[in-house]
């Protein structure tokens, strides 16, 4: 385990190095302009954004970016699943360290572009997962086409949750990570529209094995997995409109392991130049599934978010949120959600600049569980329970 671990470590600290040593040398050949007359002349990396420059002698543009944030939780655990998971005894003290690397060039079929994320956290006093670092995305765009590990469709497409930390409290797989194969189509009228085909994520660390309540009272098992089983892929597809005032946003999702569909829509809409708001719903076909926690004398029962696709409690859920300016380094995020099964989330911070790159956000987060196949006492997992938790986080991007 030992020697694995360490080639772990040596890959992803070999790569980060090479990513840097790359980037002094492209620059150490180019010194302040890029490449040669006749290359500056030909390859321009203007196009594709700030922070390119361009590579001598392969035709490649390319960005460097990352950041290191620290962050220290207090309060009770409102990512608690079961009720003994929801009382701390002392703070958690969270480091992370990120490191992206983009590339772009022109191809006979559109433009060719890549992306890497190399990330490592040290949380609780150790290395998160007990490795040194971790392969976060890495993906491949041709055209429209977009091949490689990236965060799901169905999340990203609608825009995430708003721009709070603890934006996923009622659905906590809305995260994941998935091989994923899809095209998009970019209209020049604000419309666009995507299809995709994912394998869904590996649940070792999660129980395997969950029931479900039928309508007659009775309790139907099942083995709980968010990969396919087979060779049929999830399918995702997504629907989007935008405009200067807002958006609408939609995408549906097909479960090949359970065989049924859920989805998401938002709207989004920009009152002035300070409030910008936004509110999404979401609907699944899928039953919730329970699980029994065997480690307790109570045999406590908590809910298991089986999908990534509706990870929220019960068949819909609503979430609003806006952002406020309140200066030009300074804004108010906001986050409120509920979902069927009676649970209600929220979530404020602050987020400010002190210098450019340099940020510092505290937040506020609070639960109030109440899932209606829990019961009211020392059986239930959370009904009935809340929690408060605050962050303070200092990033340092660049």
């Amino acid at each position: 385990m030992n020697v694995k671990k360490n080639l772990k470590n040596l890959l992803f600290y070999s790569t980060a190095t090479a990513m840097i040593l790359g980037v002094s040398g492209a620059w150490a050949h180019t010194g302040i302009a890029i490449g040669t007359k006749e290359d500056s002349d030909v390859h321009s990396c203007d196009s594709y954004g700030a922070g390119y420059f361009y590579i001598p002698g392969t035709g490649t543009c390319m960005r460097i970016t990352g950041s290191v944030r620290s962050e220290i939780n207090g309060g009770k655990n409102v990512y608690a699943d079961k009720r003994d998971e929801r009382a701390r005894d002392t703070y958690i003290g969270m480091t992370r360290a990120t490191l992206r690397s983009y590339s772009a060039s022109e191809t006979d079929f559109g433009l060719l572009h890549t992306f890497l994320e190399l990330r490592s956290d040290w949380i609780r006093g150790a290395e998160e997962g007990g490795v040194g670092g971790q392969l976060r995305y890495a993906y491949t765009e041709l055209g429209g086409l977009h091949l490689g590990l990236d965060e799901s469709i169905f999340h990203h497409w609608t825009g995430g949750f708003g721009n709070v930390m603890h934006d996923d409290m009622l659905n906590p797989l809305s995260s994941s990570r998935t091989n994923v194969i899809s095209y998009t189509f970019n209209g020049s009228n604000g419309i666009s529209a995507i299809l995709g085909f994912e394998q869904g994520k590996n649940n070792n660390n999660s129980p395997q094995d969950g029931f479900r309540f039928n309508s007659n009272g009775t309790q139907e098992s099942r083995k709980l997995r968010q990969q396919i089983e087979g060779y049929t892929p999830h399918v995702i597809t997504g629907a989007k409109y935008k405009q200067g005032w807002g958006g609408i946003s939609t995408v549906v999702a097909y479960d090949a392991y359970y065989s049924e569909f859920s989805g998401k829509m938002r709207f989004d809409i920009d009152i002035n130049n300070q409030l910008s708001l936004w509110t999404m719903g979401g609907y699944k076909i899928m039953q919730d599934y329970y699980h029994v926690d065997e480690s307790s004398t109570d045999n406590r029962i908590y809910r298991l978010a089986n999908s990534i696709y509706g990870d929220w409690g019960g068949h819909w859920a609503f979430w609003s949120g806006g952002t406020y300016k309140l200066s030009t380094q300074t804004r108010m995020n906001f986050q409120l959600a509920y979902e069927a099964v009676r649970t209600f989330a929220s979530s404020v911070n602050f987020s400010h600049e002190l210098s450019p790159g340099l940020k510092i956000t505290p937040e506020l987060a609070y639960i109030s569980w109440n899932d209606k196949y829990g019961f009211g006492d020392t059986q239930t997992s959370l009904k009935g329970k809340d929690a408060l938790q605050g962050v303070i986080r200092l990033q340092r991007s660049f």
